[in-house]
């Protein structure tokens, strides 16, 4: 706080203390205490400010002292800070001797197993119980798929597919004037076939047809390949299986004018009258036959010519 006294601190007035110059704010210049003016800007203490000399140099003195304080402060942080450094790098360098400590080698020693005598068993000594087959057979895998004379039901008895209906070579045990085989296929509405026929013959069987067999044998011909040569008997053949497709001749097999032959396009179509009728327009006509494969051929006393 300043008050009216020719520019002096109001601080200095009261302490009674006799000041001999001063300094002018305005422009700085130091003059005597005494003067009401100042002697270079003219500037009139009463309105200005003017500050005491001594009192400068004081404060500057105190910020000098501050200032080395500060220095000195400072200087002992970073002393402090560089002994932390140094003893946590002493601590990491121990840290690491510890861990690169070298384990000795620790030799084990040699274990000697003894030999052990295995003692030899005569297979004599061992009793091999006999197993009893009498309640559950083991079943012939030629005897599975293969069905002899009889009747059945398809579907029931004998599953639904293709057969190779082959005779049982029983010679005189066919009756007089017969071929060598018999079978009937029908359903609950009529005789699909029944007849007599040589050696052998193709059938196809649904489920809920009837199936009658006499001296002859079903096989299923999925699982069973039955040797039967159209060049040596007479009977029904498959064309790819039987015998190769190509042109062949038809020759009797006892110069008798009674044999014919007939191809079936597939096992769906039999039709005796159409044999038949075929067979009566062509008997007097030299017999050459083509054969494609998926036909069935049928023979009735003849054989085929290569």
């Amino acid at each position: 706080m300043k008050d009216e006294y020719c520019g002096y601190d109001t601080e200095d007035v009261h302490s009674e203390q006799e000041l001999d110059e001063v300094i002018c704010e305005i422009c700085g210049t130091i003059q005597p205490a005494t003067n009401k003016f100042c002697t270079h800007c003219g500037e009139d203490f009463k309105k200005g400010i003017i500050k005491e000399k001594n009192k400068g140099d004081r404060k500057n003195s105190n910020n000098l002292l501050v200032f080395i304080i500060l220095v000195i402060i400072i200087a002992v942080i970073m002393v402090g800070f560089s002994v932390l450094h140094n003893i946590l790098d002493e601590n990491e360098r121990r840290n690491k001797e510890k861990i690169s400590i070298e384990i000795p080698e620790i030799s084990m020693p040699e274990i000697s197993i003894p030999d052990i005598e295995i003692p030899e068993i005569e297979v004599s000594d061992i009793e091999v119980p006999e197993i009893d087959f009498s309640e559950n057979p083991v079943e012939d895998d030629e005897n599975v798929g293969v069905y002899p004379r009889g009747e059945y039901v398809v579907g029931e008895d004998i599953p639904a597919g293709e057969y190779l209906l082959y005779s049982d070579d029983l010679g005189s045990n066919v009756p007089d004037g017969f071929d060598e085989a018999y079978a009937s296929l029908s359903d609950d509405e009529e005789e699909i076939f029944g007849s007599w026929f040589e050696s052998s013959r193709y059938v196809k069987l649904e489920v809920g047809q009837y199936l009658d067999l006499a001296w002859c044998s079903a096989y299923d011909t999925s699982m069973h390949t039955i040797e039967n040569n159209p060049f040596e008997h007479s009977g029904m053949f498959k064309v790819g299986v039987d015998v190769e497709a190509g042109t062949y001749k038809v020759k009797t097999i006892d110069d008798s004018d009674m044999y014919f032959y007939y191809v079936h396009d597939s096992l769906e179509d039999f039709d005796d009258d159409a044999m038949y009728e075929f067979f009566r327009e062509n008997y007097t006509e030299e017999k050459i036959v083509t054969l494609e494969n998926g036909q069935y051929l049928e023979l009735f006393h003849c054989v085929l010519e290569k």
